[in-house]
Protein backbone atom coordinates (compact mmCIF):
# COMPACT_ATOMS: atom_id res chain seq x y z
CA UNK A 1 0.00 0.00 0.00
CA UNK A 2 1.54 3.44 -0.72
CA UNK A 3 2.52 5.53 2.38
CA UNK A 4 -0.12 8.07 3.20
CA UNK A 5 0.99 12.14 4.01
CA UNK A 6 3.58 10.79 6.88
CA UNK A 7 5.31 9.40 4.15
CA UNK A 8 6.46 6.19 6.24
CA UNK A 9 5.07 3.06 4.05
CA UNK A 10 2.53 0.47 5.92
CA UNK A 11 5.37 -2.29 5.21
CA UNK A 12 7.23 -0.17 7.63
CA UNK A 13 4.99 0.36 10.01
CA UNK A 14 3.79 -3.73 9.98
CA UNK A 15 7.54 -5.06 10.06
CA UNK A 16 8.43 -2.51 12.98
CA UNK A 17 5.02 -2.80 15.29
CA UNK A 18 6.85 -4.36 18.42
CA UNK A 19 8.72 -1.25 18.66
CA UNK A 20 5.44 1.37 19.42
CA UNK A 21 2.58 -0.99 19.81
CA UNK A 22 2.25 0.37 23.96
CA UNK A 23 2.62 4.00 22.75
CA UNK A 24 0.18 3.72 19.87
CA UNK A 25 -2.28 1.79 21.83
CA UNK A 26 -1.77 4.44 24.98
CA UNK A 27 -2.63 7.00 22.09
CA UNK A 28 -5.64 5.19 20.85
CA UNK A 29 -6.85 4.76 23.86
CA UNK A 30 -6.54 8.38 25.40
CA UNK A 31 -8.06 9.66 22.00
CA UNK A 32 -11.55 7.22 22.28
CA UNK A 33 -11.49 8.62 25.96
CA UNK A 34 -11.01 12.28 25.08
CA UNK A 35 -12.87 11.99 22.13
CA UNK A 36 -10.03 14.15 20.11
CA UNK A 37 -8.18 12.73 17.11
CA UNK A 38 -4.88 13.95 16.89
CA UNK A 39 -4.83 16.68 13.48
CA UNK A 40 -1.67 14.49 12.19
CA UNK A 41 -3.93 11.52 12.03
CA UNK A 42 -6.70 13.44 9.85
CA UNK A 43 -3.94 14.47 6.97
CA UNK A 44 -4.69 12.34 3.81
CA UNK A 45 -2.48 12.40 1.02
CA UNK A 46 -4.71 13.00 -2.26
CA UNK A 47 -3.70 11.01 -5.67
CA UNK A 48 -5.79 11.28 -9.00
CA UNK A 49 -6.76 8.30 -10.66
CA UNK A 50 -7.17 8.03 -14.29
CA UNK A 51 -10.93 6.24 -14.84
CA UNK A 52 -11.07 6.74 -18.73
CA UNK A 53 -10.80 8.39 -21.78
CA UNK A 54 -8.61 11.07 -22.57
CA UNK A 55 -5.90 11.85 -20.01
CA UNK A 56 -5.31 15.43 -20.99
CA UNK A 57 -8.49 16.30 -19.66
CA UNK A 58 -8.79 16.65 -15.64
CA UNK A 59 -12.87 15.06 -15.73
CA UNK A 60 -11.15 11.40 -16.35
CA UNK A 61 -9.44 11.84 -13.04
CA UNK A 62 -10.87 11.15 -9.89
CA UNK A 63 -9.22 12.01 -6.46
CA UNK A 64 -8.32 9.13 -3.46
CA UNK A 65 -7.15 9.97 -0.22
CA UNK A 66 -3.93 8.24 1.16
CA UNK A 67 -4.37 8.74 5.13
CA UNK A 68 -1.03 7.23 7.35
CA UNK A 69 -1.28 3.37 7.88
CA UNK A 70 -1.92 4.72 11.78
CA UNK A 71 -5.36 6.10 10.48
CA UNK A 72 -6.20 3.03 9.19
CA UNK A 73 -5.41 0.75 12.60
CA UNK A 74 -7.29 3.73 14.44
CA UNK A 75 -10.49 3.37 12.71
CA UNK A 76 -10.31 -0.90 12.98
CA UNK A 77 -10.22 -0.17 16.54
CA UNK A 78 -13.23 2.20 16.59
CA UNK A 79 -15.18 0.00 14.07
CA UNK A 80 -14.66 -2.57 16.59
CA UNK A 81 -15.47 -0.44 19.69
CA UNK A 82 -18.65 1.15 18.11
CA UNK A 83 -21.53 -1.37 18.21
CA UNK A 84 -20.95 -1.40 22.31
CA UNK A 85 -22.26 1.63 21.87
CA UNK A 86 -24.90 1.35 19.68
Amino acid sequence: SSPGSNNIAEKVCRSSIALYVVYLTRILNLSLQEGVVSTELKKARVAPIFKAGDKHCINNYRPISVLPYFCKIFEKVVHKKLPVYL
